[in-house]
């Protein structure tokens, strides 16, 4: 599923896993002209810092999700930081996917979306990220997260008849 991503859209694919407060990514697939990024299989983010982490925290019920105290503590310490988290996983919600332009790393956009068990939760997340000027274009954008979807919900359903 990652690898025929990569192979797709033609930009880096990765599978995220929640981690407590953080995801994981576990596995990773570069286009043979490569990504300059950090983010390495074993890399651990915050899930809010991150398309993969946000599409996660967008798909949970809401009653869990203020029930997080790394959230909480956001929304503590920065209150404008946890604001604008707020917008984007609404954002996140309506779209079915998140996205991240220059978020996390300099340069480099990402699309995100959960892949979720038979109940509707979020276990994991699929994200593409390429070079921000590969990605500014509408129809670019749209046919990643069509393409990115498309690979959630296959991936749901073959791991867990969701």
């Amino acid at each position: 599923m990652v690898r025929g991503l990569c192979q797709q859209m033609g930009h880096a694919a990765y599978l995220s896993l929640p981690d407590g407060p953080d995801i994981t990514y576990v596995l990773r697939e570069m286009p043979p002209a490569g990504l300059v990024s950090l983010i390495t299989i074993g890399s651990r983010i915050a899930a809010w810092r991150a398309a993969p982490g946000q599409a996660i925290l967008a798909a949970l019920p809401s009653d869990v999700l203020t029930r997080r105290t790394d959230l909480g503590a956001l929304a503590e310490s920065d209150p404008d930081a946890f604001q604008a988290l707020e917008i984007r996983l609404e954002a996140a919600r309506a779209q079915g996917c998140a996205w991240s332009h220059s978020g996390l790393e300099q340069g480099i956009s990402a699309c995100a979306v959960a892949v979720t068990d038979r109940s509707g939760q979020p276990v994991a997340a699929l994200s593409v990220a390429g070079p921000a000027q590969a990605l500014a274009e509408e129809t670019a954008r749209r046919n990643l997260e069509t393409t990115l979807k498309a690979a959630g919900q296959q991936l749901s359903t073959i791991a867990f008849g969701a």
